[in-house]
C-alpha cells in the first residue's frame, strides 16, 4: 500500500465531490474553493485513488477547516 498527500487539482473535482456526498458531507462552494485555490485543498491517494480530502476557506488571516472527509472503508 502506498498513501500520499498532495496539493488537489482540478482534475481532482469529481472524486472529491463523490466522497464528499458518499460521506453525507455538503459540496456547496467545493467546486469554486478548488479552481480558485487549489493549494487550500490536499488529496490523499492510495494506490492512485482518491481516498481523502481536506480543505482550508482563507479569509485574511483566518482559516476555516471544511470538506474533511476520508473514503469509508478506511473510516475505522
Amino acid at each position: 500500500m502506498s498513501l500520499h498527500f498532495r496539493t488537489a487539482t482540478v482534475a481532482d473535482l469529481p472524486p472529491a465531490v463523490a466522497l464528499l456526498r458518499a460521506r453525507d458531507l455538503p459540496v456547496d462552494g467545493f467546486g469554486d474553493l478548488l479552481r480558485a485555490h487549489p493549494e487550500h485543498v490536499l488529496i490523499a491517494e492510495l494506490n492512485g485513488a482518491l481516498v481523502g480530502c481536506a480543505a482550508l476557506d482563507v479569509h485574511g488571516h483566518d482559516a476555516l477547516l471544511r470538506s474533511v472527509a476520508v473514503a469509508r472503508d478506511l473510516a475505522t
